[in-house]
């Protein structure tokens, strides 16, 4: 506890954050608003709730929220009042509250298409899709030429899957402001849903372009190029996000299994290994551990992590097979029949898939695995 600052509320409008901030510093509480002199020369839209940050000394911090918990007490018919409660609210993760607030406010003034853009937000937030379009709508028609509102618009039909209307509205967007990353992003997501891939590349590397920091852009533009087996410019952008996120076990995961598809098993095997580290109860990139290690011939420590995969999943029938696999190569029959016959029993379709797996070569003419396969 120090001089460490925290922030407790975000806010569109400079003055909303001081109105907050008077309030604050009437109980003694010292705060800051950092963005302050950058609010006063940039027009900025930021597609959130608030992006001024309003921020107290840490030691004060549990005191400042006790006092912007409390009820509006005085002047309860001003908007702003309710407007800054909505995003204290919102800030605390009281969702639901803050949709109340903010409610409150457009009742006090509802030709205020912030309010309403905030309102579009929180819906969102709260999986209320329907409901979040109605008010975009009513944002529009306050403010046309707002990018955040028609953005709103796209994403709610995003949501509501219904993707062509989203990608026009996301289009409009970016006539609006053609250098919003977040637009271009979703537009990419769009073009992503609708197999586009050529278009949601190309909307991509706009995204990246504008912001490079993004990692939900470059994740979704590895998967098109796994997809597209450019597993080369594929590996390019998962490096990109682990550099960015080193904790992201998503994206070590994919990292492996483009490493795998470049037939480099070792970096594949240190990449799933990395996964495992930051998701140890996921039985598949045990699975896919064991699969690795099969690639490299280290047999007794395939059926190692394959057996851990099975220990978290028991149903996990790829695992139950790649044993069998490792047991027929090891020369082991009974536990390769064994493995064999319950990767069968959870899916019938490995019967055949045994029949030409030259694993099980050496087991092709024994009258048990004909049995087994019959």
């Amino acid at each position: 506890m120090g001089d460490k600052l925290i922030t407790i509320a975000k806010f569109n409008k400079l003055y909303e954050a001081y109105v907050v901030k008077l309030r604050l510093e009437s109980e003694g509480i010292e705060c800051f608003i950092p963005d302050e002199m950058f609010s006063q020369i940039v027009d900025l839209y930021i597609p959130m709730i608030g992006w001024l940050r309003l921020q107290v000394k840490e030691k004060d911090a549990a005191k400042a929220l006790e006092v912007l918990e409390k009820p509006i007490e005085l002047a309860p018919e001003v908007a702003n009042g309710w407007i800054s409660k909505g995003y204290v609210l919102y800030e605390q993760g009281k969702i639901e509250e803050a949709l109340k607030a903010i409610e409150e406010a457009i009742k006090l003034n509802p030709k205020d298409a912030y309010s309403w853009r905030d309102k579009v937000y929180i819906l969102i937030q709260l999986e209320k899709f329907k409901e979040a379009l109605t008010a975009t709508k009513k944002a529009i028609e306050l403010d046309p030429k707002d990018p955040n509102n028609w953005k709103n618009k796209g994403n709610v039909f995003y949501k509501l899957g219904r993707f062509k209307e989203a990608l026009k509205v996301y289009n409009k967007t970016i006539r609006l402001n053609p250098n919003d990353a977040v637009a271009w992003r979703n537009k990419g997501h769009i073009l992503y849903v609708l197999k586009n891939f050529k278009e949601a590349l190309k909307a991509y590397k706009k995204s990246i372009k504008l912001d490079p920091k993004d990692p939900d852009v470059w994740k979704y533009k590895g998967i098109i190029l796994y997809e597209l087996k450019k597993y080369k410019e594929a590996l390019k952008a998962y490096n990109m996000i682990t550099k960015l996120d080193s904790k992201d076990f998503g994206a070590w995961e994919m990292k492996a299994d483009t490493l795998y598809k470049l037939e480099n098993f070792k970096k594949a095997l240190n990449a799933i290994e990395k996964a495992i580290e930051l998701n140890p109860k996921d039985p598949l990139v045990w699975h896919k551990k064991g699969h690795f290690l099969f690639s490299l011939n280290k047999l007794n420590e395939a059926l190692k992590a394959c057996s851990k995969a099975i220990e978290i999943n028991p149903n996990l029938v790829v695992a139950w097979y790649n044993k069998a696999c490792a047991y027929s190569l090891k020369g082991d029959k009974n536990n390769a029949l064994e493995n064999l016959s319950k990767a069968i029993e959870l899916d019938a379709e490995y019967r055949n898939e045994a029949k030409k797996d030259k694993d099980f070569k050496k087991l092709w003419d024994d009258k048990d695995f004909k049995k087994i396969v019959s």
